[in-house]
């Protein structure tokens, strides 16, 4: 009886250090805000494709109109989402109103994409062919220069680079001891 109070004693005590580890150790972890992608240095993007004035005049006021109407678009999918996890909450879920805010909210993607694609079609009317192949340029340097910021390309690097590890087969030439490489340092 004595041996079992001590072994539960020594087990709650080594969970309490390692639980206070973890809280110690997640204290100083910083909670980073999800990836969106970003173009750096957005003023100088169309730098150096020669615009006339009446070029800038109508992108300028392009940007600022499509600005509104993608904040307004995320502003009602934002409200939308809302809505459907209180609905998805609910005990008394109304799987037809359900079905309504997800329409809804595939409705409102699909004019953000309309957006963006008004938008390319617009800057290649606008523009040159020999400005607009620049612009896709730069526009694919500068992003991807932001490549290493984004969480998932760091995670799919790192998946890639375990991949092209050799992996050696247990009891083979090359591993005589018999242990599996890729458990070797987990042991």
């Amino acid at each position: 009886m004595k041996n079992k109070i001590k072994n539960l004693i020594t087990v709650s005590l080594v969970i309490s250090i390692f639980s206070i580890f973890c809280l110690a150790y997640a204290e100083d972890v910083p909670i980073q805000a999800p990836y969106k992608p970003q173009v750096s240095d957005k003023a100088d993007i169309f730098d150096g494709l020669n615009l006339t004035p009446e070029q800038q005049e109508k992108i300028k006021a392009h940007k600022e109109e499509n600005k509104a109407k993608t904040n307004s678009l995320r502003d009602q999918m934002k409200a939308k989402r809302e809505d459907l996890k209180a609905e998805m909450k609910n005990s008394a879920m109304n799987i037809s109103k359900v079905q309504s805010l997800t329409n809804d909210i595939k409705n409102l993607i699909g004019q953000m994409i309309d957006l963006k694609v008004d938008g390319v079609i617009f800057l290649k009317q606008t523009l040159t062919p020999e400005q607009f192949a620049k612009f896709q340029e730069v526009l694919k340097e500068k992003l991807s220069n932001n490549s290493g910021n984004n969480p998932r390309e760091r995670i799919k690097e790192k998946l890639k680079e375990k991949r092209m590890q050799p992996k050696l087969k247990i009891g083979s030439q090359d591993n005589p001891e018999g242990f599996d490489a890729g458990l070797s340092g987990q042991l």
